[in-house]
């Protein structure tokens, strides 16, 4: 499970984009929080379509965990995932299993053995079988509203394999990245 630059499993977080993906909403949070989500995916599709002249499916977390392996496959092929919200509001979070170097959840943010509480956004890319799984990664509903100021489809953005952002980065802008950077060869911290 190491990063593989011939496979298209090395990061940065854009790689995700360079083949076909899916975004995939959570639905698992409260009706807020689950508009957030989906206004965000169908924003990104619009810019993606426009922008990449490309298609970009949006599809629930329910939609995607109901299908088994063999069906995704089927289905979808080996198109990366690219999720919305973080591991309480979207169930395809499991995909990323019990203890990713970099987990979201309802009130904090995980990276590695460091954990901060509060409202935060972020964007991180990482393995999960044959693709790639990129996420828009918030642990609130204003914390997914600043996530809109990620920007992935503007060429000469970059963002490294995970950022970490707090609420206020708006204001003070590089003061409030709390994490960013680049897994090692076998994607941990």
């Amino acid at each position: 499970n190491e990063k593989d630059p011939e496979r298209g499993r090395a990061g940065p977080f854009k790689q995700a984009f360079r083949r076909g993906f899916i975004f995939v909403v959570g639905t698992q949070g409260d009706a807020e929080r689950d508009a957030v989500l989906l206004a965000r995916a169908r924003h990104d599709a619009a810019v993606w379509t426009y922008r990449g002249n490309g298609n970009a499916p949006i599809r629930t977390d329910e939609q995607i965990m109901s299908l088994s392996e063999a069906d995704q496959a089927a289905a979808f092929g080996v198109r990366n995932l690219v999720l919305y919200g973080n591991r309480d509001d979207n169930a395809a979070w499991s995909i990323l299993g019990e203890t990713p170097p970099i987990d979201f959840a309802d009130g904090r943010v995980r990276l590695g053995a460091q954990t901060w509480e509060g409202d935060y956004a972020g964007v991180f890319v990482l393995p999960s079988g044959n693709r790639m799984v990129a996420a828009f990664a918030s642990t609130s509903t204003q914390a997914a509203r600043l996530g809109d100021t990620f920007a992935p489809f503007i060429s000469g953005v970059g963002y490294p394999d995970y950022a970490i952002v707090g609420l206020d980065v708006l204001q003070q802008g590089d003061e409030a990245v709390v994490a960013a950077g680049w897994f090692d060869h076998a994607w941990q911290v």
